[in-house]
């Protein structure tokens, strides 16, 4: 992404305010429209058929969205998007829903035959349906991971000569042969009404400033995700991020924009690491925000609640070692094969000796029995090390790697008192052979990956994701979560 074109496009809208006609559903028309304004667009919805050429014509672009569709709304959207056509006007659809039922599917391809429009933005099951038949979407939600949806994508730009863009945790934006990437957002967009429908009149609006589609949408998206991570930055609930995304549109200048979006360069895909961490972020905040992770950097934490969380931790880690041995043994190259070793090995040794230190400290005799939070985690990897698979096995063990190392980082970047009685337990974690060999092992899955059919990564970056929610879940053990 060029970052320069990017502030350029976002300073344009501001400045030329296009008029974003949308032909949008009832649940879209009130947030897009205040979106829109918000951003420095300039918002109409009409949906009539005896004004389409009228409103058309004095449109920067057009925006269909087939939510709420009935067969009225249906000849709107043909008229308006033949004269868009014949106007040269772009042409933004969203197929809402496409796969839910024929109905909307055929819409969708009717208004592609007749209106051919500049770009096509829907979520992963909208975009596959359309490709496939027999790809089939829950509504308006998508069933599957806007990864799964990239191939399709770009036989659906290929066969249509639109630009094809995905929503998901990654935003994907195709034209057949480059693909770049958005990894900015929140999984709590999803949970606001009317957010993708938004996304499709936002990129309407940077296709009224900038004739080259690509670049529009990419720009869109970019917006969308920027915007959409500062509004759950002020407060995290679906409820008040409506009103601060609005806001957030409002507020963000192009150097901010700039300075804040990740994407990825031209005909480059996101390494399976980055889109896999992105998927997780809110899980980490909230480890980083438990009350356990936070006491235990003050000092204050109750010995109690840090001795309880120390003895499943022993039982977990004996199960963990041999889940590691096991890794081991799948390793068709022995360096790789010896690491794992050596990790069951010394990482065990150097896990045991800090643990019997904290027992002393704090009077720990006697085993305890694992708890249904253990016995969870680690039946979890068992299931995965027995399927001898092994990018899926290396998913499964690195939240152990990768969210205790965050953690470590987390917290030896504060300030930590000398007599904190917990120093050494975040001094291992957070050090830099703990750094190093987490970045070993997700080189290692983003080397393997590469390898890997879509379908397989997705498998990977749910496993992965399941593992850091049983992270959360194994802190819990020792703490209870802060009160926002």
């Amino acid at each position: 992404m060029n970052k320069e074109n990017l502030k350029r496009d976002l300073a344009l809208v501001r400045e030329k305010s296009p008029l974003v006609h949308n032909i949008t559903n009832y649940v879209a028309m009130n947030f897009s429209a205040n979106a829109l304004l918000a951003l420095g667009a300039s918002p109409v919805m009409a949906h009539a058929v005896e004004e389409m050429d009228d409103m058309v014509g004095i449109a920067s672009a057009l925006v269909i969205n087939i939510g709420t569709l009935d067969a009225e709304w249906v000849r709107g959207m043909l008229a308006a998007g033949r004269a868009a056509h014949r106007m040269g006007k772009p042409i933004v659809l969203d197929p809402v829903g496409a796969g839910a039922t024929p109905y909307r599917t055929e819409t969708a391809w009717q208004i592609i035959r007749e209106c051919h429009p500049t770009i096509i933005r829907g979520n992963a099951s909208e975009i596959m349906a359309l490709v496939n038949a027999d790809i089939k979407s829950k509504g308006v939600d998508s069933s599957q991971s806007s990864d799964d949806a990239v191939e399709s994508a770009k036989q659906l730009a290929g066969t249509t000569g639109a630009v094809v863009v995905i929503s998901g945790a990654t935003d994907y934006i195709t034209d057949g042969s480059r693909v770049e990437t958005v990894g900015n957002g929140s999984p709590l967009m999803t949970l606001v009404t009317a957010m993708g429908c938004t996304a499709t009149s936002v990129v309407g609006a940077f296709a009224g400033v900038n004739p080259d589609a690509f670049e529009a949408a990419l720009h869109g998206m970019a917006v969308m995700g920027v915007c959409g991570e500062r509004a759950v930055a002020q407060k995290s609930t679906p409820g008040s991020l409506l009103t601060h995304f609005v806001d957030a549109l409002y507020e963000i200048t192009p150097e901010q924009l700039a300075e804040q979006v990740v994407a990825t360069p031209s005909n480059h895909r996101a390494k399976w690491s980055s889109t896999a961490f992105e998927a997780v972020a809110d899980t980490m905040r909230s480890i980083e925000q438990y009350a356990f992770i936070q006491e235990m950097l003050a000092g204050t934490l109750p010995q109690e609640q840090f001795v309880r969380y120390l003895q499943q931790d022993k039982i977990y880690l004996k199960e963990y070692s041999r889940d590691l041995y096991a890794v081991a043994d799948m390793m068709a190259d022995k360096a790789e094969g010896d690491f794992f070793r050596a990790t069951a090995k010394e990482g065990m040794e150097s896990e045991n000796a800090m643990q019997a230190m904290l027992s002393e400290r704090f009077g720990i005799h006697g085993e305890a029995l694992p708890v249904a939070t253990t016995l969870r985690y680690t039946r979890f990897l068992r299931h995965y090390t027995d399927t001898l698979d092994v990018p899926v096995v290396l998913a499964a063990v690195l939240p152990c790697y990768w969210v205790y190392n965050e953690v470590g980082k987390y917290l030896v970047a504060q300030h930590i008192s000398p007599d904190n009685p917990y120093k050494e337990w975040i001094q291992t974690y957070g050090s830099p052979e703990m750094d190093e060999a987490t970045n070993y092992v997700v080189g290692l899955i983003d080397r393997l990956a590469e390898n890997c059919t879509p379908e397989k990564q997705a498998l990977m970056r749910r496993v992965f994701a399941e593992g850091c929610a049983l992270e959360l879940e194994f802190f819990m053990i020792g703490g209870k979560l802060i009160e926002n």
